[in-house]
């Protein structure tokens, strides 16, 4: 058997289910050996960080040039900017709607609030989350007050976009690619044909990488659940149990709404887009970004459930980078539970502020990842002056549980948008839906 076929049969679900029970096993019974694994990890991201950087610049500007050569750009972007929003204050709103239901922070038990106290008290005391605090801290400062439009304009705006591509700013990139791909998409004549002939060939350039680097995913998979389950404590567990089952139910069942609203749309069977899925869904909790799967994404929505591809290759980076379904409602469950565990009333006034809060920090975390998250609850807290300083450290423990269908929340939030503006802007899916069985497979097998 070759190693590129044991690799295929390791992407079957029943098969990635046992890698996945394994790295848990792994991480629990030798975590030592599972967190000196971590460097495998971290170079994996960086490898697919390289590739991915300039398959959404490529798929940005060429998908712009299409929309303008159709005449639908104006449309388009007017509908982005109408739904990415409405998606991300409607699921901050269900995360308070959630948290006040069912009170993740309401009569935790004495062993939470003394588990509590020790986290603290460990922190305090140079833990080794110490340094991840200080560093959320200065992320803290820089949005003290997050309304301030110079601050927005320098997240988005990039004074050097060469600049922006080294630091990885996925938000300054995307917005010089809408910039340029719209010039480009005005520009009509030979310059314009080669300048496009140069984009495809990097696309599929890039596309190419990318399925030869995510033949490896149930390694690296296997690895990231096992560095996961050796860094997270059971005290830890033990205090957040509440609050991570909540958010995790959430999670799953919006993500499963989500998902039927792509079937509907794409008219395809339950098992297809299980399968069309499993490839990007895995690479995003894997790599903990909804950036990182973009081209798996365009290859579920577009090659597996046919949606057409102009739109797509344009709506699902900006979804991947500005739809923040998963933090929006990460924050909204958070700060309700931070509210509750200090014994603060929230009325109506204060929940609508909360709300208004966790969009805000749902937008701002834009290009952050993992436990970087985080740090942007302080702007939630912020709104209803709430005390998030002591509360980080509890929720950095916790966040390699609570990552994953966070993350899933975000990928099929974004599918679910595309189906929508595709569906808006040009109607059908093409009739028959490509592949099933080899859906699992990374995009280009």
């Amino acid at each position: 058997m070759s190693l590129l076929h044991l690799l295929h049969k390791l992407h079957k679900p029943p098969v990635l289910a046992c890698v996945l029970v394994s790295g848990g096993v792994t991480g629990y019974l030798a975590p030592h050996f599972s967190h000196s694994l971590h460097w495998i990890l971290e170079g994996y991201e960086k490898l697919l960080a390289m590739v991915v950087l300039p398959f959404i610049v490529a798929a940005v500007m060429l998908s712009l040039r299409r929309l303008f050569h159709m005449n639908r750009a104006g449309r388009v972007t007017l509908h982005i900017a109408l739904l990415v929003p409405f998606i991300v204050v409607l699921f901050s709103l269900i995360g308070v709607g959630v948290g006040l239901v069912t009170g993740p922070g309401r009569n935790l038990p004495e062993a939470s609030l003394v588990a509590f106290s020790q986290m603290v008290m460990n922190n305090a005391a140079g833990d080794a989350l110490e340094h991840e605090v200080e560093l959320f801290a200065e992320e803290k400062s820089n949005f003290a007050y997050p309304v301030n439009t110079h601050q927005i304009l320098e997240r988005i705006i990039p004074t050097n976009f060469f600049n922006a591509l080294q630091l990885g700013e996925v938000l300054k990139i995307i917005f010089f690619c809408a910039l340029f791909g719209m010039s480009v998409g005005i520009t009509h004549g030979k310059t314009d044909d080669r300048f496009s002939n140069i984009l495809e060939a990097v696309y599929a350039a890039s596309n190419k990488l990318i399925s030869w680097i995510t033949q490896v995913i149930p390694i690296i998979a296997f690895i990231a659940v096992a560095t996961s389950v050796s860094k997270v404590g059971p005290v830890a567990i033990l205090a957040l149990v509440k609050f991570i089952l909540i958010f995790s139910i959430s999670a799953r069942a919006l993500s499963a709404i989500l998902s039927s609203i792509v079937i509907v749309l794409g008219r395809v069977t339950v098992r297809d887009f299980i399968y069309a899925m499993i490839p990007p869904l895995l690479q995003a909790v894997t790599t903990q970004s909804a950036i990182a799967s973009t081209p798996q994404t365009i290859a579920a929505i577009t090659q597996k459930m046919r949606f057409e591809p102009r739109l797509a290759e344009l709506v699902i980076p900006l979804c991947a980078t500005l739809l923040r379904a998963g933090p929006a409602l990460y924050f909204g469950i958070a700060t309700v539970f931070i509210a509750q565990m200090y014994d603060v009333h929230i009325g109506l006034t204060a929940a609508i502020l909360i709300t208004l809060g966790a969009s805000l920090a749902a937008f701002s975390s834009t290009g952050a990842q993992g436990a970087a998250i985080v740090a942007f609850g302080a702007i939630a807290c912020e709104f209803v002056q709430l005390p998030f300083e002591a509360a980080i450290v509890f929720f950095i423990a916790v966040d390699e549980i609570v990552d994953a269908p966070r993350t899933i929340l975000n990928v099929t939030a974004g599918a679910a948008c595309t189906a929508i503006m595709v569906k808006a802007n040009s109607g059908e899916p093409l009739p028959e839906l490509a592949g099933s069985n080899d859906g699992c497979y990374p995009a280009g097998q």
